[in-house]
């Protein structure tokens, strides 16, 4: 009976153990040989597609990885089989029956599994399964059903290894592509790996890590504060940005490495000149301090040798010494009865005066240094305001450039300019220790007043400042002790004469007053010159020390009259040497004189309208300190050195005799107006106009100064020479922090291959054919003449591009009027052959001679007499 080979599959299981055995076992073998069968042909289609694909990419490129190239194409068609292979799969059944028709047993194994569920109800089917059981016991079926892998079994691995062997052994050719672009893309990609390791290398490099410091700083080892930073946060971003621009393609690996070493050497050059500037101003303050004269040995008290100590050290340039000295000087005052703080106070006034008198000397002499500089410019040909503007430039490059436009050769240009920058360089230093040691003189005047009347300076309890305010009649209470005292103050200091045991030095006459009525020392103000909002006693609601209660005059802070009458002069810092007649004429016409305000600083006052030493200084409508003084307040003095702001020789007032667009080192928008008119507000280094940014404590008022402002005048002097001292120090930071920078500037550049080397002097080359510049660049004699045209060396272009040129004549005939058309002529073709492009921009020069030349002979041409006309010949007569 016909087998069906569809039968279903839970017949096997019904199958006698023998049958089902040998139809699970077929059923394997057979899947085994349908898979080797098409797995086959299918590797073998895919390692010839892979053999392909690698000997393509060998010989034209892209060089992809033999691994991709071999293991795709395989794994697809063993992907391809496995699906076919799926699809193809037989069941138990036709395993059976492919058993018996190899082995010839007449369908006997597929009948048994087709009839296996029928055996138990039908004998015919009992049968059928019995005989089959006992054949299946002889069955082999490795025999019935073979493995044959065929030729493809052979040929796929051999194409699969000539793909590897390719892959593996044969490096990308790339026939078909630019080898040399190729080439410099590869060595490109590498210099800017190389590039963008080495800037990383120099960031990481300048920044400090947070635990150590970057420069080897003993001052510093131990500070509580972050290292500094050796590079400002602007220059680190740019570094950064060339390491970005790197990365993203927009620079070349040699523009990377020249841009990120000329932000290094900006950067370290930026601080070698802060340090110079440091180093010379340090010098200047030195020197300044020991012009002041010597003073006479004292008796030998504890005080005596204590301010003789200290003004040692100060006249010696010490600021370290002489601060120690002036901190035992604190701690001596305070056990010292009055005539020795008197004779303390005496000597730090002298002081003062001393340091003042040394500030004008340095003054004068830099002025005349300054007006000598001009000078010898001038006398090389400048005029007056190029050589001013020469003179004032502290830079050597743009005091070369100034003069190459004049028509200085290149090296003269520099030797002048070097010369003359460095000879300004010294001034502005002179002109920054000159402010500072009338700071100096500022902190030592409130010191002497602190000395006579200590208990006047001591700080103010916190619960002072914090307490609720009292009453009125408590307040008229309060007030009627300071009146007194004041009254008392007033009444020895009229009794205190030239000769009464206190030294009368030069200057310290007692000027008379202002005011009718008012004695000769009595400095208290009349009701109707008290400020508005003032009570009468001046009281300010604070605890500083008021001038006439320490016995000290007060005087108009300009020094200027206000309604017709003599000025009024400081008798500690007016010293004989200004006359009368020197005053008037220093004093602005536009100057006006307010009332004193009690209460206000005599250091402030002293100051605030003088230059150093006692000069009087034109007022150009402002403070000193560039702050509007409010009604009822004195304008405020200088500024404290450590809030100072850095002035480039726009602080200092313009000498009388200054030329025109201010003092050297001082800008042209800084110069003090003409008299009678009102003075142009300037910026101050906050950016602030000036009168708009006073602090609301002022800091040069009693008990303020350099640091807070409930700090004695002592201590605010004390911190001032401690800031001065550190001079030094800065210093010598800055320069270890250029040395740094430096460092890594040389490694940024030694890095670099002969060819980056030779690629950045060519980008060099290039930038300085962009700028103009002449150096390293050979020269030829330039011809503007056209080819072909038959000119003697004589010649000039000019004749070759007119038109119509006129016949030249003998230099003793030529006229005037003919010599100045043919320089106006000539100029005018070197000005047409530069804009085009026939001979380099800076020839510019040679326009400006022929220009130069032909106003001359204009000028020649006016004051030349008109000839006299030929006679015309006589006409042949007749008779001939």
């Amino acid at each position: 009976m016909p087998s069906d080979p569809h039968a279903p599959r839970d017949d096997v299981q019904a199958a006698t153990p023998a049958v089902r055995h040998i139809a699970k076992s077929a059923a394997r073998r057979g899947l085994a040989r349908d898979a080797a069968r098409v797995l086959g042909p299918a590797l073998t289609i895919g390692a010839a597609i892979a053999l392909a694909l690698a000997l393509a990419d060998r010989l034209i490129g892209p060089g992809i990885h033999w691994g991709w190239l071999i293991g795709i194409p395989v794994a697809l068609a063993t992907l391809v089989a496995i699906v076919r292979i799926a699809t193809i799969r037989r069941g138990p059944v036709h395993a059976t029956w492919t058993v018996d028709r190899a082995l010839a047993l007449d369908e006997r194994l597929s009948s048994a599994v087709s009839l296996a569920h029928r055996a138990t109800t039908d004998p015919f089917a009992q049968l059928a399964v019995e005989e089959a059981e006992s054949v299946a016991r002889t069955v082999n079926v490795r025999r019935a059903i073979p493995m044959h892998f065929g030729k493809w079994w052979y040929a796929w691995p051999v194409v699969a290894a000539a793909a590897i062997a390719i892959g593996i052994l044969l490096q990308p050719m790339r026939l078909l592509a630019d080898h040399i672009a190729i080439e410099q893309a590869r060595l490109e990609e590498a210099r800017r790996s190389d590039a963008t390791a080495a800037i990383d290398e120099a960031i990481d490099a300048i920044t400090p890590a947070p635990e150590e410091t970057p420069i080897d700083d003993p001052t510093i080892a131990d500070a509580a504060e972050p290292p500094p930073e050796l590079i400002a946060p602007e220059e680190r971003e740019a570094l950064e940005q060339i390491r970005k621009q790197l990365a993203q393609g927009e620079r070349t690996p040699e523009e990377a490495r020249s841009e990120a070493a000329n932000v290094l050497g900006d950067a370290a050059e930026a601080r070698e000149q802060r340090a110079e500037e440091t180093r010379a101003q340090e010098e200047a303050l030195r020197k300044l301090l020991e012009s002041m004269p010597q003073s006479a040995p004292g008796d030998n008290t504890a005080g005596n040798r204590a301010t003789q100590d200290f003004g040692r050290a100060l006249r010696d340039g010490d600021l370290e010494r002489a601060a120690k000295a002036l901190e035992e000087l604190q701690q001596q005052i305070e056990q010292m009865n009055p005539e020795q703080r008197e004779q303390v106070a005496q000597e730090l006034d002298d002081l003062a005066k001393e340091l003042e008198q040394a500030a004008q000397d340095s003054a004068e002499q830099r002025e005349q240094n300054a007006e000598q500089a001009i000078e010898d410019l001038r006398d090389r040909g400048l005029s007056e305001e190029t050589a001013q503007d020469i003179a004032q430039e502290s830079d050597p490059d743009a005091a070369t450039d100034a003069l190459k436009d004049q028509g200085m050769d290149e090296q003269s240009a520099r030797d002048l300019a070097e010369r003359t920058a460095e000879a300004q360089r010294e001034r502005e230093a002179a002109e920054q220790a000159e402010r500072d040691a009338q700071q100096l003189a500022d902190d030592l005047k409130q010191s002497a007043d602190e000395a006579r009347e200590p208990e006047r300076q001591q700080k103010p309890e916190p619960n002072q400042q914090e307490s609720d305010p009292t009453d009125g009649a408590q307040q008229q209470d309060n007030k009627a002790p300071t009146e007194q005292q004041r009254d008392q103050s007033q009444q020895d200091q009229q009794q205190q004469q030239p000769g009464d045991g206190q030294p009368n030095k030069q200057g310290d006459a007692k000027q008379p007053s202002n005011d009718p009525g008012k004695q000769p020392g009595d400095s208290k103000p009349r009701p109707d010159q008290q400020s508005p909002g003032q009570s009468p006693d001046g009281a300010k609601g604070n605890q500083s020390a008021k001038p006439d209660e320490q016995g000290q005059p007060t005087t108009d802070p300009k020094g200027a009259p206000k309604d017709g009458r003599p000025a009024q002069q400081p008798q500690d810092a007016q010293g004989s040497s200004n006359s009368p007649d020197q005053r008037e004429e220093n004093e602005p016409t536009g100057a006006t004189n307010d009332s004193n305000t009690p209460g206000e600083n005599p250091g402030e006052q002293e100051n605030s309208g003088q230059a150093p030493g006692g000069k009087q200084q034109p007022n150009n409508g402002t403070p000193s300190n560039g702050a509007q003084p409010k009604p009822g307040e004195q304008p405020e003095g200088p500024a404290p050195f450590d809030q100072q702001p850095p002035q480039d020789g726009g602080g200092a007032q313009p000498p009388e005799n200054a030329p025109p667009g201010g003092a050297p080192g001082q800008p042209k928008d800084t110069a003090a107006p003409a008299p009678g008119q009102p003075a142009q507000q300037q910026p101050d280094s906050s950016g602030d106009p000036a009168g708009q940014s006073t602090p609301p404590n002022n800091p040069n008022s009693p008990g303020s100064g350099a640091g807070d402002g409930n700090e004695s005048p002592l201590d605010n002097l004390h911190k001032r020479l401690q800031k001065m001292s550190e001079q030094h120090d800065n210093a010598s930071r800055d320069q270890r922090a250029a040395d740094a920078l430096r460092k890594q500037q040389q490694q940024l550049l030694d890095q670099m291959t002969p060819e980056q080397r030779e690629e950045l002097m060519r980008l060099a080359r290039n930038r300085q054919i962009e700028q103009g510049d002449p150096e390293d660049r050979a020269t030829t004699p330039f011809d503007a003449r056209r080819p072909g045209e038959h000119l003697g060396p004589q010649d000039v272009a000019g004749q070759v591009d007119n038109p119509n040129p006129a016949p030249r004549q003998a230099s003793g005939d030529a006229p005037a009027q003919n010599i100045h058309q043919e320089l106006v002529d000539r100029r005018e073709e070197i000005r047409r052959a530069i804009e085009e492009k026939r001979v380099p921009a800076r020839y510019r020069n040679i326009e400006e001679y022929f220009r130069r030349t032909a106003e001359d002979a204009q000028k020649n041409t006016d004051a030349a007499p008109t000839p006299a006309e030929t006679p015309a010949p006589n006409a042949p007569s007749n008779d001939s």
